[in-house]
């Protein structure tokens, strides 16, 4: 993936979309899988709801 130009003003989602069309043109593994993404999010929404209780959130794992 090339640098990002700081000046852009779509930001870092031209890098992720040209490494997808990438890994799609290509047949390889993107830089980031959905799955990934998918546990970023549960943090988030795990980070969200912690301040909004103000208690510890377990986050559920899933692998496969």
């Amino acid at each position: 993936v090339p640098a990002l130009d700081p000046a852009d003003r779509v930001g870092g989602h031209l890098g992720i979309i040209q490494d997808f069309m990438r890994a799609i043109q290509t047949g390889t593994e993107p830089e980031t899988r959905g799955a990934d993404n998918i546990k970023s999010l549960a943090m988030v929404f795990g980070a969200i709801e912690s301040a909004e209780t103000g208690r510890r959130v377990t986050i559920a794992t899933q692998e496969g």
